[in-house]
């Protein structure tokens, strides 16, 4: 038999080490990538999903250098080749950076094939649908893949704001970077908000300037330009804090 090992309650007490946001890490790597100059990224868990998000930025030109060591992610800048034929981004199993990434991919130009792995490709992606057929974007979907195929322009764009803000976040990324100026109406209450805080946050580090009108109508003036700002230090991930100030909250000795 195996030996039979007893938990016994007591007090936690001890330092913790936060782990770095996911959320703010994917955010900070496609805006810096997006500016196409020297930035350095600091305080990166390379998991999985942020492993997706720097191979779907160098896939689509940018210059990473990963060190798991120092915890970086350095942008040196773009690639100066052009891109003829398909793209193909691997997303692993990131939700993030699939939806983040889909209205970005449809500015090269050519198409664009998604892959992913689980149940990604299973996951809902009709608010970026419905304004695909609406504007005339082209697109494929597998068990495994999507396929996008068309430019994505300036204009009003509608999402509904019980979904994910993640489609949000998507659009905000790709809007300014387009000719003309967009909007985008939201219809409903806005769910998430504190994440589409957090992307208006990061778009303004680096350049982007986005109107909120009450998480109703975001507007967006085209033709601006990411630009780097300089080193960028992830911060530490509340929600993952918020079990360890909870205990010392209650008695314990966490620090």
């Amino acid at each position: 038999m195996e030996d039979i090992k007893t938990i016994n309650p007591g007090m936690l007490r001890g330092i913790v080490s936060v782990p770095p946001s996911k959320s703010v890490a994917h955010r900070a790597i496609i805006a810096a990538a997006l500016s196409g100059e020297e930035c350095v990224i600091e305080n990166v868990v390379m998991s999985e999903d942020i492993t997706a998000t720097v191979g779907c930025m160098r896939a689509l030109g940018a210059k990473c250098r990963v060190n798991t060591k120092s915890m970086t992610v350095s942008i040196s800048g773009k690639k100066t080749y052009k891109v003829r034929n398909m793209i193909t981004l691997d997303c692993f199993e990131s939700g993030s950076t699939l939806r983040f990434l889909m209205p970005l991919a449809l500015g090269r130009g050519v198409p664009v094939k998604f892959i992913g792995r689980g149940r990604l490709m299973k996951r809902p992606q009709a608010p970026y649908f419905n304004i695909f057929r609406e504007k005339g974007i082209k697109f494929e979907t597998g068990d495994d893949y999507i396929i996008l195929d068309g430019q994505l322009k300036s204009g009003s764009y509608g999402v509904a704001g019980n979904v994910s803000s993640q489609f949000i976040t998507g659009l905000l990324f790709a809007l300014p970077l387009l000719d003309g100026d967009s909007e985008i109406v939201v219809s409903g209450e806005c769910e998430s908000k504190g994440y589409i805080d957090l992307t208006i946050d990061i778009l303004s580090k680096f350049g982007i300037e986005i109107e909120n009108y009450k998480y109703k109508l975001f507007r967006i003036k085209g033709g601006q330009k990411y630009k780097s700002c300089g080193d960028f230090k992830v911060e530490a991930d509340y929600s993952q804090a918020a079990f360890f100030l909870v205990a010392d909250a209650i008695g314990c000795n966490v620090e």
